[in-house]
């Protein structure tokens, strides 16, 4: 496997603190999945004003110099915007407005970035989303507006009318399936390149995909145990688990989870009933399929093929990317500080930890190794991210800056609790920790 890139670290490190909302968000981002996407609230265009870079939280540079095109530039309401789609699509959670609300900013901020990327590299490489496909889909979308009459009216009084929304919508529907194009151009994955993957890797796919779906009912004695089999093989088992007043139990049986003989009667059963004995108790297995990848053929008809097959292709349109990225030196910065200070705390891991925290030391803390108090919270926050790390990581090179670490961590939470007091649970939790 290649090495992971920054932003694919900043997506996958979800620390123990964060609640549900924020795991789904970070999954959804490992994942690739652009979560406002699926419930964007259009706004009619506004009338153009030229921008300068002052007011951006990050743009797209060029050999290491910013892109003159605002189509590359992110805005705080850029951000703001969707932050507060996703907050509505999942019930606006309350989110701890010190940590959480900066680390799912950051990762909007991060994405919106890298989608400036794909757009920048399909303009470069003259890359156009399928028009056919495009007008199918508005027409589909319209269509269905159409059909709801409150809808409709609703789109006619933000939007002015229906036309006005449609152009906003195949804006956003063009950017979509160019970004896709993208994706599907440098993702590519050969028939011999899937090939080659499950041979080389086949004891696991199959450790890991053999898998049948059943249902199951438990008895303490062979005799009854034989009884509902006879019964179920002649009036077939739902009837005979009615007339015998028992409830069938639904069970993903995976490999591994029994001893091997007992897996290979279901896995292997000729027949749908299945009965055993097992560590005391009379097993009876209602078996209603069976996926089995022991060849590239059954692989290839299994749910396993899709999910692999996907994973190769974002794996290889991580490196054709990240490749094409470093030989045109193309990148993105970020001008927020908030922004940037977290990305480079969820970005930093191993050996690398010890050289983040120096920078933050010296970008948080004064002279006298005070706290300085011109610093947002929030960015001060960032630190915990590192702090934390340190104290988990095993390695041995950190051990020189362990102690110093929890001290300058305690004075960032005392700095933060006076600047924010009561509104950040974790802060307050912290605080307890070190003051009780």
């Amino acid at each position: 496997m290649s090495k992971e890139s920054k932003d694919v670290k900043l997506r996958k490190h979800i620390s123990k603190w964060q609640q549900v909302f924020i795991w789904v968000i970070a999954i959804a981002f490992i994942a690739g999945i652009a979560l406002w996407a699926l419930a964007v609230n259009y706004t009619p265009g506004a009338k153009k004003i030229k921008r300068t870079l002052e007011e951006t939280v990050g743009y797209l540079t060029k050999d290491g110099t910013p892109l003159k095109n605002e189509t590359y530039w992110v805005f705080p309401e850029n951000v703001e915007e969707i932050y507060g789609n996703l907050l509505a699509q999942y019930g606006n959670p309350s989110l701890d407005p010190v940590i959480e609300e900066p680390y799912v900013k950051t990762l909007i901020t991060v994405d919106l970035l890298n989608r400036k990327l794909m757009l920048y590299y399909a303009e470069v490489n003259k890359i156009k989303p399928d028009k056919n496909k495009v007008r199918e889909e508005i027409k589909k979308a319209i269509d269905e507006v159409k059909k709801d009459n409150a809808k409709l009216q609703q789109i006619k009084v933000q939007y002015g009318s229906l036309t006005n929304y449609e152009k906003e919508l195949t804006r956003q529907k063009e950017e979509e399936l160019t970004i896709q194009a993208v994706k599907d151009k440098l993702g590519m994955v050969a028939d011999k390149e899937i090939q080659d993957y499950y041979n080389k890797n086949k004891e696991d796919i199959i450790n890991k995909y053999t898998k049948a779906e059943t249902s199951y009912v438990t008895f303490s004695t062979k005799e009854e145990m034989e009884t509902f089999v006879k019964s179920a093989m002649e009036k077939g088992v739902t009837q005979a688990a009615s007339e015998a007043s028992l409830t069938m139990t639904d069970y993903t049986l995976n490999k591994g989870t029994l001893p091997e003989e007992l897996e290979e009667m279901i896995f292997d059963a000729t027949s749908t009933i299945v009965s055993f004995p097992y560590n005391d108790t009379y097993f009876v297995f209602n078996v209603k399929s069976v996926q089995k990848v022991d060849t590239f053929e059954n692989f290839k008809k299994s749910d396993a093929f899709n999910e692999i097959v996907t994973d190769l292709k974002n794996e290889k349109f991580g490196e054709n990317f990240k490749k094409w990225k470093e030989e045109n030196k193309v990148a993105f910065e970020i001008r927020d500080a908030v922004y940037k200070t977290w990305y480079e705390a969820l970005t930093t891991e191993g050996k690398d930890l010890l050289t983040a925290y120096k920078k933050f030391y010296e970008e948080l803390f004064t002279e006298q190794e005070e706290v300085r108090t011109d610093i947002p919270a929030e960015q001060k926050a960032a630190f915990l991210v590192v702090a934390d790390r340190i104290a988990a990581s095993t390695d041995t090179s950190l051990d020189v800056v362990r102690e110093d670490v929890k001290e300058f961590e305690k004075k960032i939470i005392l700095s933060i609790y006076d600047q924010v007091k009561g509104s950040s649970l974790e802060i307050l939790r912290r605080m307890k920790e070190y003051f009780p």
